[in-house]
């Protein structure tokens, strides 16, 4: 009998903690564009679209309302968990942009 060896594959993960502000929400609540502080680890722009495995996470959010949640960086996906609304605050821009990612892992961290 001949016992084959088991593989795990280890997801290089990490987390961060995302503060901002909501610009827009995507009708399928599976992503927001989000004004956000800037982060060492990956560059994004300074509003970017992401995106949430579970819609839940954004049900009770609105245009205005300022959040805080973890994102979640593996290989070459990223995501939002733990989305709480913190605040509101005026928007600065029109409500309604597109959403289209543009996050660039930086992998010298």
């Amino acid at each position: 009998m001949r016992v084959g060896r088991i593989v795990r594959r280890h997801e290089d993960r990490r987390e961060y903690t995302l503060q901002g502000q909501i610009l827009s929400i995507a009708p399928d609540h599976k992503e927001a564009n989000i004004k956000h502080e800037r982060h060492q680890g990956f560059h994004a722009r300074d509003d970017d679209a992401y995106k949430v495995r579970d819609e839940k996470q954004f049900e009770s959010i609105a245009p205005g309302d300022l959040i805080s949640a973890t994102l979640v960086v593996v290989s070459n996906d990223a995501y939002l968990k733990d989305v709480r609304k913190v605040g509101t605050a005026p928007l600065r821009e029109a409500p309604g942009r597109s959403i289209h990612p543009r996050l660039v892992l930086d992998s010298s961290c």
